[in-house]
Parts: C-alpha cells; structure tokens; sequence
C-alpha cells in the first residue's frame, strides 16, 4: 500500500510537470514567471530541443519488429558454444524516445525471458540501454557511443555474477541491413582476457 502511494504521489508530480511545460510552451513571447524566474522563448526553445527525439533515435527504427532469434553461449574461452533458437518483438514506445524489447526461447535446457530497453541520452550524449530476465534478479545497466552512422554501437557495463564477483563486460550491436543485426557480449575470464561470451543474431520474421 505504501509502494502504492508512494507510485501515485511521483505520478501526480510528473503530470503536474507536464501540465505546466505545456502551458509554458503556449505563454506569454517572453516567457513564464515560474518560482520567481522568467524563461525566455530561447530557453523553452532548447529545453524543448533537448527533450525532443533526435538522429540517433532515429536509427532505433531498424531494431523495431518482430525477429527469429539465434542465441549462442560460450562459458568459458575455447569452450564450444551452445545454441538455441527464440523470438524477439521490439516496439518503439514513448513518442520515439526508446525501444523496448521483448524476448522468449530457451537457455541451458530452461525456458527463457527478457526484456530490455534501449535510447539515447541526448544530456550526456550517451547510448544507453537496461536488461533484465527469469535468469536472475538484477538489472544490466549499460551505456556507449556508435559509429558508421550508428550502425554499430559499443557499450559498456558490469554485473554481479556469483559468488558475489563483478564482472566487466563489452557489447556490440551491428545492424547488418533491415532483416538482420546482431549483438555481441565479451567477458573478461579468469586469465585477464576478453572472450566472446555470447552472440544472438535477429533475423526478421
């Protein structure tokens, strides 16, 4: 009940946010007296550009659809690799500010399930995604740049695998054409070195 009100309070300010850019967006040329401060139209003017969706998230859009998933596993370095087949449906969601996946199949002899999200931050300039699955109980968090017209990306992050170790980890998503991208995950194993821990090719349905 408390998580309930608590959600319900965060709401109402983040509707009363909205309210009150809009009527800002809609006032007076040289701008609302807001808390004792005048926004002028150059200021509104960038806030607006600073919230809007721009190129990068334009190239979201190749990752929308419905996909045919192959993913591939390798624990540890020159182990072999262990493959199994999925689905994966990606939507574009919040006016074209981020994409949010979601993914089924099997893994390791077990039904498998996740979702993420991915976007950009246009404050920090940053690509920046989250992941979570039915495989464990934390969040991914990741962020990195891109490269050939954001048809790579490589991003960064970490998680805590057990027995309580954090491990690094390096990602690269390459959209191939509009049927095809891929994702890669590399670790770094016992000896220092970064191995190939993961590929999961989409194919659009």
């Amino acid at each position: 009940m408390k998580s309930f009100r608590l959600f319900s309070v965060v709401a109402a300010v983040f509707i009363v946010a909205g309210l009150t850019v809009n009527v800002s967006l809609a006032g007076k040329e040289k701008g609302k007296k807001e808390a004792g401060h005048e926004y002028s139209k150059e200021q509104m003017a960038a806030w607006q550009e600073a919230i809007s969706p721009g190129s990068h998230h334009k190239q979201l859009k190749h990752l929308v659809g419905e996909w045919d998933t192959k993913v591939t596993m390798w624990e540890e370095p020159g182990t072999e690799g262990m493959s199994s087949q999925g689905k994966a449906k990606c939507e574009m969601v919040l006016g074209g500010r981020f994409v949010v996946q979601h993914m089924t199949g099997e893994m390791m002899g077990m039904p498998f399930e996740g979702m993420g999200m991915v976007g950009y931050d246009k404050a920090t300039k940053k690509h920046t995604s989250v992941w979570m699955d039915n495989q464990g109980t934390q969040m991914m968090y990741t962020e990195g740049e891109c490269e050939n017209h954001c048809k790579m990306e490589t991003h960064h992050g970490s998680f805590t695998g057990p027995p309580g170790h954090e491990r690094k980890f390096r990602m690269l998503t390459n959209i191939v054409d509009e049927n095809k991208h891929t994702m890669e995950m590399y670790l770094v194993g016992e000896d220092g070195k970064e191995f190939k821990h993961m590929e999961v090719v989409y194919t659009r349905s």
